[in-house]
């Protein structure tokens, strides 16, 4: 199959070419390099499939890819996105979809409306510990879930180039909120099962860097049944380095809490892990600790990102139930513009319910 990369100007842009790289069917990559922005060539000899690299978009489209992979500047998402969808390009964008709420929901009704298959890159879905954590609690493990504590310590500001234009509201529509604590919105709607039906946040620009966005946020939300989560981020670590390979870059916890016991797992430990403390119905106490041993691969979030990656190729071929649709990436946007309300007027937001899928 041939596939496509539309915009090389992202964090993420050289990691989806790893994707590419990493999924044998995928014969060749066809790259739209976006205008205005300043990238070197690529190495062709690490990227051997890709053909073409262009700033005219025609160009791409005519290779008439299976699908492409939206990998932009989040201000620019919105007209690519429509002029794909109109040349019947299936996508799977690079979060957040759009750069506000509004503008997410607007993609994803116009690809309803054109039958179009639009995917969002919340690749955490993939992982073994969360589908087994999503299996635990289904199973009871936790009895009734009463609260769900996460949080997501990384990188100094200093360390993460202050003048990219992740720092830039006009650019990216917010901060750490939207650019990493969107993964951690969407995974407790996806394992927990549930809506958030309110939120309340706290958000500064506590750094000494010329900056517009919000680099630490916490968030209080309450999910449709009553259940409570609290979501702690920040951008403070300073001595980790820097990259997306760097698992010291990340200091995370999550804990989901119930009446019969608990399930905790964090982003550093390895081999991947989850740790079970359960309560069963004839006072039987557990106590065990799962491991999971992932295969190699060079794709972007490794074996759990290629497992997404195919789950979305085989969606395009309607061979699959899609892991994560343009309707998640809505619900978690709704979300995060409820929290940007909440910081400014220092209040609780109700989030009215989308229900369109």
């Amino acid at each position: 199959m041939d596939v496509a990369l539309f915009g090389l100007n992202h964090p993420h842009s050289l990691l989806h070419l790893d994707s590419f790289h990493a999924i044998d069917e995928i014969d060749s990559v066809f790259v739209w390099k976006d205008n205005g922005t300043d990238f070197k060539q690529i190495e062709y000899d690490k990227y051997y499939k890709v053909k073409i690299i262009s700033n005219n978009i025609d160009d791409i489209k005519k290779a008439n890819p299976l699908f492409g992979i939206t990998s932009l500047r989040h201000d620019r998402i919105k007209d690519i996105c429509i002029n794909l969808i109109d040349s019947k390009i299936n996508i799977l964008a690079e979060k957040p979809l759009g750069i506000n709420f509004n503008e997410a929901k607007y993609i994803y009704d116009y690809s309803l409306s054109k039958d179009h298959k639009l995917g969002i890159c919340y690749i955490n879905r993939a992982e073994p510990r969360v589908q087994k954590t999503k299996d635990l609690l289904k199973e009871g493990h936790c009895g009734k879930l009463h609260t769900i504590e996460m949080r997501m310590i990384t990188t100094a500001v200093d360390h993460r180039l202050p003048s990219h234009w992740l720092f830039k509201k006009k650019y990216s529509g917010g901060g750490i909120l939207i650019w990493l604590g969107c993964h951690y919105i969407d995974l407790i709607r996806y394992i927990f099962d549930d809506e958030i039906v309110s939120v309340f946040a706290e958000m500064g620009e506590l750094s000494k860097n010329d900056i517009d966005v919000e680099d630490t946020c916490s968030l209080i939300l309450r999910f449709k049944h009553g259940q409570i989560a609290t979501l702690n981020l920040a951008y403070l670590l300073t001595m980790s380095g820097s990259g997306y390979n760097n698992k010291s870059g990340y200091d995370t916890y999550v804990s989901f809490n119930g009446s019969q016991g608990r399930i905790i797992w964090s982003a550093n430990e390895q081999p991947m892990s989850l740790y079970v403390e359960s309560c069963t119905q004839n006072c039987k106490y557990i106590k065990k600790n799962i491991n999971f041993q992932l295969e190699p691969s060079q794709a972007y979030g490794g074996s759990s990102g290629e497992s997404f990656l195919r789950n979305f190729i085989n969606w395009c071929m309607n061979k699959e139930v899609p892991l994560a649709t343009g309707f998640d990436a809505v619900k978690t946007a709704q979300i995060i513009d409820a929290a940007y309300q909440s910081s400014v007027k220092g209040k609780k937001i109700n989030i009215n319910p989308y229900d369109a899928k």
